[in-house]
């Protein structure tokens, strides 16, 4: 497959398509194990994605366009690199390393943790925590954007490598795999039970890594453990199901100067 092809195969509904077989693989597991699949949790996930993409949609267009960011960056860009593999793959491990930076500055800086813990508040981890985003997501997508680009990072690559991540954190977010992928592909990669693990209140300071698990083992952050039933979710905040709630109780809380 050339590397056009694959552009056009992850920037097409594939990601989201198999987002879709897998909850729905969920349901089926569930169904068979004679245990409940909550629509409602589902749906919630979905909500907060769906406020968030409204609020991208207005910013993407009226505050920081992807034009605009594209003709900033072909001034003052310090590079610029083809589309190729070669160069996928370079950008898809930087991306990866500057994502584990900024998911660690996520859960030590209160202000970010405010909003980053809209995905962590989640008490049922499944495939459709994934899309559980906080709203100022929008912000983050463009300015990453913008950074990548200025680094010299070819525009028409940014998307594909973050759909690319996105297809791995389905996986690691359903419990479909949780505990099934071989401790062996632990070596270079994030594994659904090294993410279980960060979902948890007592390990959420361990595992950062999204795609690649060597960030965590070279500064240390890394736990060799296997997910043994702990907890999921942020234990102070409530087990709703109100995408309006998810996304403003932590700024409350925040606020309230409890966390």
């Amino acid at each position: 497959m050339s590397i056009e092809e694959y552009i056009h195969f992850v920037q097409g509904p594939a990601p989201y398509i198999f987002l879709f077989v897998i909850i729905f693989s969920e349901y089926i597991f569930l169904k068979i194990k004679k245990r409940s699949f909550s629509l409602s949790h589902t749906l919630s996930n979905f909500a907060v994605l769906f406020i968030g993409l409204v609020l991208f949609s207005f910013f993407s267009h009226y505050v920081l366009t992807r034009d605009s960011v594209l003709a900033f960056v072909s001034h003052y860009s310090l590079i610029y690199t083809p589309v190729s593999w070669i160069y996928f793959f370079l950008w898809l491990i930087i991306f990866d390393g500057i994502s584990y930076a900024t998911h660690v500055l996520y859960h030590t800086s209160r202000f970010f943790w405010m909003f980053h813990s809209v995905h962590h508040s989640d008490h049922n981890l499944d495939a459709s925590t994934t899309i559980r985003v906080p709203i100022v997501s929008a912000f983050f997508t463009i300015t990453s954007f913008a950074f990548f680009s200025f680094l010299g990072a070819n525009p028409h690559l940014l998307s594909p490598i973050a759909q690319t991540i996105f297809f791995h954190q389905i996986i690691t977010h359903s419990f479909l795999f949780r505990n099934n992928v071989p401790q062996l592909f632990s070596y270079i990669f994030v594994i659904p039970s090294m993410h279980a693990l960060h979902h948890t209140e007592k390990y959420s300071t361990k595992n950062y890594g999204f795609l690649f698990s060597f960030w965590d083992k070279i500064f240390g952050t890394y736990i060799p453990k296997k997910y043994e039933g702990e907890n999921f979710g942020v234990a102070l905040f409530s087990k709703t199901n109100n995408p309006f709630i998810v996304n403003v109780e932590p700024i409350i809380h925040f606020f309230k100067n409890k966390q």
